[in-house]
């Protein structure tokens, strides 16, 4: 699935508009836009979780089953009005796209057992939910390998169904009980639901987060959700859903790999690494070297393990050393480039080993960019000069010397954005620490929510479910294949969970509000093992059976942040963040 072209050189109003025209211009000429849609849209009507059409469901026959590995270590999590199910992937497993599950459930651990699910499973988790409490239940699952899908060529009729070939044995069966609910409760519920996606199904050789689930390629991860897995990691332990040492050896794990089998060039990560060999995956034509922006990403959760892991223990000391390399050896003076129209400077998103520059994306803000010239200007290596901020983030694309008037709030940038422009930067950087005209980007960005939502009720006799708590536009899948979701022409009706979620920092009550929603009245669709599928759009009566990491990933440290600040008070501890945040307001140019 290749979505995050969408999601991240097409997405961001700037982006949106500004960036959309190189886009099309540098990008859409090699057909991307053709490839994202199909692909996307081949995993979105082929059912994505449930990859069997129901007339294939069958029992396997005796001499259908030739042995596979069981699956181990099947855990069942009682939550409210369900229980959450998850299994280790057997050995190899992420190479074998024939490879899936099965998963029954009965009232003893003797049975009888039935079908939890349609077809089989591609991923190692499942969520039973039952939309009340109450009651015992008892799980098995067992790994099962299946045909190949048949070809079909234009014209003819579909081929023959799926069907299992081989299946292992069953686990030992777990139990788990439907508790109450208790919207309190379910705050700390849906952190834990977005923690596992890192903690539980990240890639087993790696341990880097996989940049789908369902995934079309299990071994594609995503550089950017190292940040996100970082911030997952460290909400996993405020919360004690897992050790600090459980959280430091993942958190390790992820580094060696990055520092010994990662491909960097100029010290900067691709966009898609393979979680099993380190090698580039390429995005997109042309698309195939170093992102600036990801790495940023990246960069920015491993600057917060070490500020998190100040312990004077082995694994915790290596963590602080493997960041430190990591942070350190990005040449962010290697992608600061000059625009031909005016020689201003600008950090650029993408160089390729092949091709260069060919790809002339400039990292112009107001989008999800704004970490990247922080870090560039906090690099005790190779720092840019704050003047690049000003002249390549803080362009005349971010409204510079103008406002717009939307929804009865004074914008200072475009007001189609997707709302996950407000989010990524910000995880670790507290978004209080800088202003721009006057207005810290906190407030702009809180002020922002608030407009998105007035946009939404307005449109109440268009969208199903504007009327109500529910809101919340940023880019996600939707029914057609992906798409950046924003007020105006990039309305569809889509609603995201992650931008009301994400933006609970910002607006608690009415986050809150659509999160009780969502679970109450739309749970039984809506909720799966890694908390609410990625999009949903009650106008056309869709929603995705999947997630994408960088729409779960903010999830869980962005509520923290609303809760305890704690996300934003260890990334702030960096001594460098503290440097460049002084250098950036002893330049700011005034108006």
């Amino acid at each position: 699935m290749t979505r995050r072209f969408a999601l991240r050189s097409t997405l961001t109003a700037t982006s949106l508009k500004s960036t959309s025209d190189a886009i099309n211009t540098h990008i859409r000429s090699q057909k991307l836009i053709a490839h994202l849609i199909r692909t996307v849209t081949l995993i979105v009507m082929t059912g994505m979780l449930f990859v069997a059409p129901a007339a294939a469901q069958q029992r396997t026959t005796t001499d259908e089953v030739h042995q596979l590995p069981t699956p181990t270590n099947l855990r069942a999590y009682s939550r409210q009005w369900r229980v959450d199910l998850y299994w280790d992937e057997p050995l190899n497993f992420w190479n074998h796209e024939t490879w899936n599950f099965q998963l029954e459930r009965g009232p003893s651990p003797h049975g009888p057992f039935e079908p939890l699910h349609d077809g089989w499973l591609q991923m190692a988790a499942h969520s039973d939910f039952h939309g009340k409490a109450g009651g015992k239940f008892h799980y098995r699952v067992r790994m099962v390998e299946v045909t190949k899908k048949s070809k079909q060529r234009s014209g003819e009729h579909a081929g023959a169904p799926q069907r299992i070939i081989r299946a292992s044995p069953w686990s030992s069966p777990v139990s788990g009980s439907p508790q109450p609910f208790d919207a309190d409760k379910l705050v700390t519920e849906v952190q834990e639901a977005g923690f596992r996606y890192y903690y539980d199904a990240a890639h087993p050789v790696s341990g880097l987060p996989r940049e789908m689930l369902p995934s079309w390629n299990r071994n594609v991860c995503s550089i950017a959700s190292v940040m996100f897995a970082s911030f997952n990691l460290i909400v996993g332990v405020e919360r004690e859903f897992i050790t600090r040492e459980q959280a430091a050896e993942r958190v390790l794990k992820m580094a060696r790999f990055l520092a010994t089998k990662g491909t960097r060039y100029h010290g900067a990560f691709p966009h898609w690494m393979n979680g099993e060999t380190g090698e580039v995956h390429p995005f997109a034509p042309r698309n195939d070297g170093a992102d600036s922006v990801e790495t940023a990403f990246a960069i920015a959760g491993l600057i917060a393990a070490r500020e998190y892991f100040d312990r004077d223990d082995p694994v915790e000391l290596e963590i602080r050393a493997l960041a430190d390399k990591l942070w350190h050896e990005v040449e962010w003076t290697w992608f600061v480039r000059q625009r031909e129209q005016d020689g201003s400077s600008v950090i650029n998103w993408l160089w390729s080993p092949e091709h260069e520059w060919a790809i002339n994306l400039g990292c112009t803000g107001f989008n999800e960019t704004h970490i990247v010239y922080i870090l560039a200007v906090a690099s005790p290596t190779h720092p840019v000069p704050t003047r690049v901020y000003y002249e390549g983030w803080q362009h005349e694309k971010i409204g510079t010397w103008r406002s717009e008037q939307w929804q009865g709030v004074t914008m200072h940038w475009n007001s189609d954005l997707p709302l996950f422009c407000g989010h990524y930067s910000y995880l670790g950087f507290d978004p209080r620490a800088l202003s721009y005209r006057d207005r810290s980007f906190y407030d702009s960005i809180r002020l922002w929510c608030q407009a998105q939502i007035r946009y939404m009720r307005s449109r109440s006799e268009d969208f199903k479910g504007y009327e109500g708590p529910l809101w919340g536009l940023t880019a996600s899948l939707n029914r057609d294949g992906y798409k950046a979701h924003g007020p105006g022409e990039r309305d569809d009706g889509t609603i995201t969970p992650t931008a009301a979620l994400a933006s609970m920092p910002y607006l608690p009550d009415e986050s809150r509000a659509a999160l009780v929603e969502m679970f109450t009245k739309y749970g039984k669709r809506l909720w799966g093992p890694f908390g609410f599928y990625d999009a949903f759009n009650l106008t056309q009566d869709w929603c995705a059976n999947a997630y994408i990491s960088i729409d779960v990933g903010p999830i869980a440290p962005m509520i923290e942040n609303h809760r305890t600040g704690k996300c934003w008070e260890i990334f702030m501890k960096a001594p460098e963040i503290q440097r460049a945040i002084r250098l950036l307001r002893e330049s700011e140019p005034s108006n």
